[in-house]
């Protein structure tokens, strides 16, 4: 009988457990779909409308960025130079330090170009003697211009960069990180002209002083429609392969509401006899897509936090909500209950107070990314009372610290001025004391 109970017993502890057991995984949400196979060694993968990390591989590690390079290159030749038909004369030593055969438009020493020309074919065909020739005009020499990338990288917030030269042929000197490069692709964006010079995928170079015109189409076969790696989401980006270097591409891609930079860097040339940086892009473009949206994180409607009101006889508090609705990219199944709301408000505020004025602000953020951030304002009108602040005024009178003084002073003079008075009262009676003996009636 007792082996009956027990059993009976254990049974129903099991049969009790399953239910909770099933309930987790519907609790926790379905995780997103796995992030897709690369050939790339260092990848990393951001939302443009955050910052945040959405997919990283070895984004810190130094590795050879190819023509990726020129992305620097472009930058420094875009603010620096305000007149872009100004003609630029090729000098001699344009191609002191070009590989036979490396990617060019065969510039001739003695032509003549403009330097929107010379922009264009450096971001669409990735011209090494155009990136040259670049460099002599804005840097006055190339060791010059190379100088001031380091110092833009530095600038920009890059750790781990060193130019070495302006079009990134081999050198073991020459080194990024994709971390890195994401930087410069999200810096380079904020300029006039770049993401036109990123996006254009051909281009007609006009007849020059000594050549003909020029015909030339983008590296970038994301953008490139006749191309079979075609992305229709795909808004620009910047080609590198070297030997050394391997296959690079640093993209960035829009769909709806919601866009990506991408940074696929350093996959092995020997092991893929096609190009694999472009579906490797694309694939992680579409990954994203689909595993991420934009959700709203702050409505304005929501009360955020509530703070002591003086000077107020109708309420003591006020309730503060955020001064605009904000929304950010996060994983589709993001419990936005997880998430970091920082509010940096003061303990307290001072009737009178009316709907909309600011009184703080509040940081959305979650592991180090900050999602958003808005000013919290008043969300209903206090008046204040009469009687209170002119209590208020008179305590803030005396705790001024000049009052205190001057009061003190005052003080300390009274007491004196009544020791004073005190002592010739006394001397008074002594001398009425002394003379009474002397009255005659």
């Amino acid at each position: 009988m007792k082996k009956w109970i027990c059993s009976f017993l254990i049974l129903l502890c099991l049969l009790s457990m399953t239910p909770l057991c099933m309930a987790v995984p519907e609790a926790e949400g379905e995780s997103p779909a796995e992030v897709p196979e690369v050939k790339a060694q260092n990848v990393l993968l951001i939302s443009l409308e955050t910052g945040a990390v959405i997919y990283e591989k070895n984004a810190d590690e130094r590795i050879f960025p190819a023509s990726t390079t020129k992305i620097m290159t472009l930058i420094l030749a875009l603010e620096h130079c305000r007149d872009l038909e100004a003609g630029v004369t090729v000098s001699e030593t344009y191609d002191d330090d070009l590989i036979f055969g490396s990617s060019g438009i065969n510039i001739t020493e003695g032509e003549v170009f403009t330097v929107a020309d010379l922009l264009y074919a450096v971001a669409i065909a990735s011209a090494n003697d155009a990136a040259n020739v670049l460099a002599e005009y804005v840097g006055g020499s190339i060791e010059n211009f190379v100088q001031m990338m380091n110092d833009k990288a530095a600038a920009i917030g890059a750790k781990n960069t060193q130019f070495k030269n302006v079009h990134g042929l081999p050198d073991d000197e020459h080194y990024t990180t994709a971390a890195d490069m994401a930087l410069f692709m999200q810096y380079g964006m904020g300029i006039d002209l770049f993401q036109t010079l990123m996006s254009t995928y051909a281009r007609t170079i006009p007849a020059t002083n000594k050549s003909s015109r020029r015909l030339i189409s983008t590296t970038n076969s994301l953008i490139s429609q006749v191309s079979a790696n075609y992305y229709k989401y795909a808004c620009g980006g910047k080609t590198g392969t070297t030997t050394a270097a391997g296959y690079n591409l640093v993209s960035w891609a829009k769909k709806n509401e919601k866009s990506f930079l991408c940074v696929a860097m350093n996959a092995d040339k020997a092991a893929s006899l096609t190009n694999p940086i472009f579906s490797d892009s694309k694939n992680l473009y579409e990954w994203a897509f689909e595993n991420f949206s934009l959700q709203q994180i702050v409505n304005t409607k929501d009360p955020q936090i509530e703070i002591k009101v003086n000077l107020s006889a109708e309420k003591d508090y006020v309730v503060l909500c955020a001064e605009e609705n904000l929304s950010a990219i996060l994983p589709n199944n993001t419990d936005l209950s997880t998430l970091d709301y920082t509010k940096d408000v003061p303990e307290e505020v001072l009737a009178p107070i009316a709907i909309g004025d600011e009184i703080g602000t509040l940081t959305i953020s979650k592991d180090g990314v900050v999602y958003g951030k808005t000013k919290l304002v008043a969300g209903e009108d206090i008046s204040r009372s009469t009687v209170l602040y002119y209590l208020y005024c008179i305590k803030q009178f005396f705790s001024n610290l000049w009052v205190q003084i001057v009061a003190a002073i005052l003080l300390i003079l009274l007491i004196i001025y009544i020791i004073i008075m005190i002592r010739r009262n006394r001397r008074r009676r002594r001398r009425v004391v002394r003379l009474k003996p002397r009255i005659r009636y």
